[in-house]
């Protein structure tokens, strides 16, 4: 029975340590958490059609997902773990998020899958869909540990509901919806319709009425 479970442990700790094929880190240099790209092509793009006051698209190609990865400081560090190395890219119907977790000396490269629709009200849902460790699926386990953490910060820390980052956060830890509109240089767009492929993600936007 001792040899057995010794099996087991080691087999579990082998597929924590496993590298996901196709897991190739975007080499980010950008320390000012900037891109050029979401400031000076997609921003003005959103802003000017806007004010045509009609629904329009977006499309992101997976060419620039790296973009919106550099608008965050890496490598991202506490206490125990520090989280660098990132990759995203378009899977099918969800976006595909991955980056290596140092602590302790060891590296495990986790794996994040999340989706998102609008329901028939207009409010939007996202979901974490799969958690991975190296080759270990731990999605039942992590969301259940996530949602807890959740609810507790934000009961202790009294969150506001109406910031943007905090709806996103308990849409993702603790199945929230809400209503996807905003800001984008002092005007209000409604996000109607997210489709997402292997290649590209399309969002259709529209102006929002106060």
């Amino acid at each position: 029975m001792f040899s057995l479970c010794l099996l087991v442990g080691f087999l579990t700790f082998m597929l924590l340590l496993d590298k996901p094929a196709g897991y190739n880190p975007e080499d980010i240099k950008n320390d000012k958490c900037v891109s050029q790209y979401v400031t000076n092509e997609l921003a003005p793009y959103v802003y000017n059609n806007i004010q045509k006051g009609q629904p329009f698209d977006i499309i992101i190609p997976q060419s620039k997902t790296k973009e919106f990865i550099s608008l965050i400081e890496w490598p991202i560090e506490s206490e125990d773990v520090t989280i660098s190395a990132p990759q995203a890219f378009f899977g099918d119907s969800a976006l595909v998020m991955r980056a290596n977790a140092e602590t302790k000396g060891l590296n495990f490269v986790i794996t994040i899958m999340v989706s998102g629709l609008i329901d028939e009200t207009g409010m939007m849902h996202l979901n974490l869909d799969k958690i991975v460790i190296g080759s270990m699926n731990i999605t039942f386990i992590a969301k259940i540990i996530a949602k807890k953490m959740y609810q507790h910060r934000a009961k202790q820390e009294n969150y506001r509901k109406d910031t943007i980052g905090v709806a996103i956060t308990a849409s993702l830890l603790d199945g929230q919806p809400f209503d996807p509109v905003f800001e984008v240089r002092k005007r209000k767009v409604r996000v109607k319709q997210i489709n997402v492929k292997k290649s590209q993600l399309k969002i259709t936007l529209t102006p929002a009425i106060d």
